[in-house]
């Protein structure tokens, strides 16, 4: 990934942050996906695909990912960039399959954490 796509995704975490409510329960008309993502989020997804970033391998990181997320704050500090993508993919993939997945992950801060890790990698805190 170069500096510019990770600014870009850098971005994103304001844009989580200004743009609330970051997702709305449709009531109608009845659909098989009960949340509709508001722009901040569906641009995040979409900026994404369009960007080569959802890989196949992006299931190579589910487990780590899954057991260390919630537990261990520290283990975000010793991602690669690599496996950053790999877990932001790995979380928009399986959204299509746990509705709301996204959201939730930007809530719970891991979406951050990982976006977070690649300001240090790319050097990109204000100094």
């Amino acid at each position: 990934m170069d500096k510019q796509t990770a600014i870009q995704l850098i971005g994103f975490i304001e844009r989580f942050d200004k743009e609330r409510p970051l997702y709305e329960l449709q009531i109608e008309p009845l659909t098989m996906t009960p949340y509709r993502y508001n722009e901040a989020i569906s641009d995040f997804i979409g900026f994404y695909y369009s960007n080569n970033l959802v890989l196949a391998d992006c299931y190579d990181i589910k487990d780590d990912l899954e057991k260390n997320y919630e537990k261990k704050s520290d283990w975000f500090d010793t991602l690669t960039e690599k496996q950053v993508v790999q877990s932001i993919a790995f979380l928009i993939r399986q959204d299509r399959f746990i509705n709301g997945l996204v959201n939730s992950m930007i809530e719970n801060g891991t979406i951050i954490k990982l976006l977070n890790r690649l300001k240090v990698l790319h050097d990109l805190y204000i100094r």
